[in-house]
């Protein structure tokens, strides 16, 4: 399979990435405003390690993207796929335009089936960034991160998936600045840590949803809700948490607090297929 490099760029018009190719992404590659590109499902689109000029891709508001499934990870050398051992320090970033007059032409248009990305995001950077973004901008069926330092950033931003995964991530969820997550299915977090700071807003769990988060930093706080909610005739008024244990819910917004047995950490997880 032929590797093809896109260094540092600005895509204007349109682009078809073809499943063919391994894409390897050197520095930060834009789609402007009114460019659109096209993945092909299965496409293999890596970023380069690199401490300057990381790989990095950025929708700007405005832009379009088609996608089916994405793979997506941090490789060390444009000459080979294998996956890098640490976390890159760029990641994906959309841009979105949350003022409901803008004309629908210049609405950013995101629609993804499944993204799975591995060692994406830093510390200061995380494996996607998803920026003034609203549902019908952004449209995806399930994301899912490994070994990323951060794996999804929420910010000015309200969008709903259906399952979103990590596994082996520093920090799950950062939701600043009046952001909401919505789940409808699966929400299932496997980090040391569930979020990298307080919660601006709130996640919200629809009924008959699964919802399960293990962490493994001794003191470390899930905190599921942080202003006034109602579900399923219940309300909540007030932050809740639990210190390395594990929040469980199904059909229902529940908070099992204490410690955890990881035994069964999988138990009504419902997705067995995408494994």
């Amino acid at each position: 399979m032929k590797i093809k490099v896109i260094e540092e760029e600005t895509l204007t018009g349109c682009e078809h990435w073809k499943k063919c190719h391994i894409y390897i992404i050197s520095g930060t590659y834009t789609i402007a405003t009114g460019a659109s590109l096209k993945i092909d499902n299965g496409t293999k689109v890596l970023l380069l390690n690199d401490d300057t000029e990381p790989g990095q891709i950025v929708f700007e508001a405005g832009s379009k993207l088609r996608a089916g499934d994405i793979i997506s990870y941090a490789v060390d050398d444009t000459t080979d796929d294998t996956e890098s051992t640490e976390a890159n320090n760029g990641g994906w970033v959309f841009n979105g335009t949350v003022n409901y007059n803008n004309d629908s032409e210049n609405l950013s248009s995101f629609k993804i089936h499944e993204f799975m990305g591995s060692y994406l995001g830093s510390s200061n950077d995380s494996g996607m960034m998803i920026n003034d973004m609203r549902t019908e901008e952004f449209c995806a069926e399930k994301l899912r991160f490994e070994y990323s330092d951060l794996a999804l950033e929420l910010d000015s931003s309200n969008i709903k998936i259906n399952k979103f995964k990590t596994i082996n991530c520093e920090y799950a969820l950062e939701i600043n600045n009046q952001s909401t997550l919505r789940v409808m299915m699966i929400f299932n977090v496997r980090a040391t840590n569930f979020l990298s700071e307080a919660l601006s807003n709130s996640i919200l769990i629809d009924k008959g949803a699964h919802f399960i988060v293990v962490t493994t930093t001794a003191g470390s706080a899930i905190i599921l809700v942080s202003e006034d909610l109602n579900v399923g005739g219940k309300s909540y008024t007030s932050t809740q948490s639990v210190s390395n244990g594990v929040c469980k819910l199904k059909g229902d917004l529940f908070i099992y607090p204490g410690n955890y047995d990881d035994s069964d950490s999988d138990e009504g997880d419902g997705d067995e297929g995408d494994e």
